[in-house]
């Protein structure tokens, strides 16, 4: 999932299980979804740390953290609407968006029995909260959340997979 970031700029870490997670859902949406969020992240801070994990009631959190200007607390439930872009610190050197990302994301997560939550990250950025329910097995879905490695840790990624 990860593949290809790298050439955007910045540090990605990932943190999580060192075997696939699978969720019941389209994975193109889903790609999608994730790429976004991903892109928004590293467009607006030069590290980025991604969280996954596992709940006892079998949700998948996933937790994407960057350190840019952050979302301002009054903004946080607008930039999640169509075509809003936010304050002028997260849109100075972004005049290409179209404020759709984040929309995107949200619509696709919403569509997969999910819920995404921003919050502050610390001591700067925004911190992206994600659930979605757990798929126990693959079946006939394939794995949208993988990480690399055989073994829980941490992982510095300039490409690689999630």
């Amino acid at each position: 999932m990860c593949d290809g970031y790298g050439e955007l700029g910045g540090e990605v870490d990932v943190v999580g299980p060192g075997h696939h997670l699978y969720v019941d859902g389209d994975p193109d949406h889903l790609t999608r979804a994730f790429g976004n969020l991903i892109e928004n992240a590293l467009k607006f801070g030069d590290k980025v740390r991604i969280d996954v994990r596992t709940t006892p009631d079998q949700a998948i959190e996933i937790f994407i953290e960057d350190n840019g200007p952050g979302i301002p607390d009054g903004d946080k439930r607008r930039v999640l609407e169509p075509f809003y872009r936010g304050d002028a610190a997260r849109s100075l050197n972004n005049q290409d968006s179209f404020g759709l990302g984040l929309s995107i994301a949200c619509a696709v997560i919403t569509a997969h029995d999910g819920s995404m939550v921003l919050h502050d990250a610390q001591p700067t950025g925004l911190r992206i909260c994600i659930r979605l329910p757990r798929k126990l097995t693959q079946e006939t879905k394939p794995a949208i959340l993988s990480l690399p490695g055989e073994e829980a840790g941490t992982e510095t990624l300039t490409s690689g997979s999630l």
